[in-house]
């Protein structure tokens, strides 16, 4: 399967929505997964107020990064907790964290020391593994990170499709606005 450029599924999906919402400035957005820190640099220059977390931090590493410090934390998603409703999210966006690629790769890191040695079962296993408890995990954290009417955006940059669980979406609260080769989009439930 052909990679594409990084982000560039992202960035189709988050200038539609953008369009939908009348711009991103002034819009407090969680970047999750930018280890590079473009993602918060390209969400900066749209005018949003933008925080970046990756729990690599090899973002630190990075030129374009440097002039974002302040705005990008090495960290695990799953250990934030907004005290009001003031420091939640208008939009989240991911790439790469809630598709198949993502959720193994985070799993592979949490459990496996060496992948050279895990054959296919076990990768399958791992994969099974990550859909069932991170991905569920996460869309719950992302949840209660958003302000009521807040969204979610994540994609995809190896063409695998981002997984999502229809009935525990809807569960959770969240609306499906939008659902393709590219991503999805999820919105927060106002009340």
């Amino acid at each position: 399967m052909e990679k594409v450029p990084l982000h560039e599924n992202l960035l189709k999906l988050l200038d539609n929505y953008s369009r939908q919402i009348g711009g991103l400035k002034g819009k407090r957005i969680l970047a999750v997964g930018d280890n590079s820190g473009f993602l918060t640099y390209y969400l900066q220059n749209k005018g949003a107020i933008v925080t970046g977390v990756d729990k690599s931090g090899e973002f630190h590493n990075n030129p374009i990064a440097e002039e974002l410090k302040h705005r990008l934390i090495k960290g695990n998603v799953l250990n934030f907790k907004p005290t009001s409703i003031r420091e939640r999210f208008d939009l989240i966006v991911s790439n790469a964290v809630m598709s198949i690629e993502g959720l193994t790769y985070n799993w592979q890191r949490l459990r496996v020391k060496s992948l050279k040695k895990a054959d296919i079962a076990t990768i399958k296993k791992m994969r099974e593994i990550a859909q069932e408890k991170i991905g569920p995990r996460l869309h719950e954290k992302f949840y209660a990170l958003l302000r009521p009417g807040g969204a979610a955006i994540h994609s995809s940059y190896s063409g695998e499709p981002v997984e999502i669980d229809v009935k525990k979406i809807r569960e959770t609260g969240y609306e499906i606005l939008h659902r393709s080769a590219q991503g999805v989009v999820l919105k927060k439930r106002e009340t």
